[in-house]
Formats: structure tokens, C-alpha cells, sequence
């Protein structure tokens, strides 16, 4: 009887055993339905009350970048042991400086790996570091290139900084 019972027929057992399965299914079947559900309906009425919070259509700004190749500068105070990698990008205020950028690209990686190579280990590794040497550059940008318009350089940003 017992291998019956294992076999093919129910007992109390298994019906126990079956049967907690079940409710289970059902209950994360109707959360899923519920919260799905209710999604579109907030979306759905969402879209029927347009006129309470409007966005305000601004034109896209354009923004201006020159990218300069990968400069390599022996960090400060490491006795050339230890050399950082980064490649800056300038973000421009105008389109018409992008010729009077590129005009002086060696002048500007000069400026760059002086202001970098100034920076101890310890002063590049932090965020604060970053953020002074991005200041800094943008700083010297902006009175090598006074001449053309102030405010010329608008941020700087590094697609790479590797220490290594």
C-alpha cells in the first residue's frame, strides 16, 4: 500500500505537500497582474491630466567638445616611478573657437601635462585632486585664449585617468 501511495494515488500527504504550491502561484501571479495593472492606469490617467505639470520646451543646447590625444605625465614627488594617463576634453563656450583651439593643441597639451605633473600622488588619486586639476586647466585655457572671449573653456572632463 505504501509503494501504491507513493506511486499514483493521493494521500494526506501529498495533497499537503501539492497543495502549498498552489496558492503560492496564484498569489504572485495576482501581485504581478495587480501592480501591472495599476502602472498602466497611472500611466492612462496620467496622460488625460496633461494640463497640470507642463515641461517647458527649451532648445537643445549644442554642446561644443575638442578631444585631445592621451597625454603621459610623470606624477610629482613619485621620482618618475609612477606616470599618469589621461585624455582631456574641453568643452567650448562658442563653435567659432574650435580653429582657434586646434590652432594651439601643442600649446594646450603643454599646458595640461605642467598643470598635471604640479599634482602629488596623493593629490590625483582623491576626487578634490580631479577637480583641481580640471579647474586649473580650465583656468589657464581661458587666459591663453582671453583674447578671443572670455569664458572660452566652459568645463574640462577626462575620458581617461589612469595612474598607473
Amino acid at each position: 500500500m505504501a509503494d501504491e501511495a507513493k506511486g499514483g494515488e493521493l494521500t494526506d500527504e501529498g495533497l499537503k505537500e501539492k497543495g502549498n504550491g498552489l496558492p503560492i502561484m496564484v498569489v504572485v501571479i495576482l501581485s504581478v497582474v495587480l501592480i501591472v495593472g495599476g502602472l498602466g492606469a497611472g500611466l492612462f490617467l496620467g496622460k488625460q491630466k496633461g494640463g497640470e505639470v507642463q515641461a517647458v520646451d527649451k532648445p537643445s543646447e549644442t554642446v561644443i567638445v575638442v578631444a585631445l590625444e592621451s597625454i603621459f605625465v610623470n606624477i610629482a614627488e613619485t621620482k618618475s616611478t609612477r606616470v599618469l594617463k589621461l585624455n582631456p576634453v574641453l568643452e567650448l563656450s562658442e563653435e567659432r573657437l574650435i580653429p582657434v583651439v586646434e590652432a594651439r593643441i601643442p600649446l594646450i597639451r603643454d599646458l595640461v601635462s605642467e598643470a598635471a605633473c604640479r599634482l602629488s600622488i596623493d593629490a590625483l588619486d582623491g576626487q578634490n585632486g580631479r577637480q583641481i586639476l580640471k579647474r586649473e586647466i580650465k583656468n589657464q585655457m581661458n587666459v591663453m585664449l582671453r583674447n578671443h572671449m572670455a569664458g572660452a573653456v566652459k568645463d574640462v572632463y577626462f575620458s581617461d585617468f589612469l595612474i598607473q
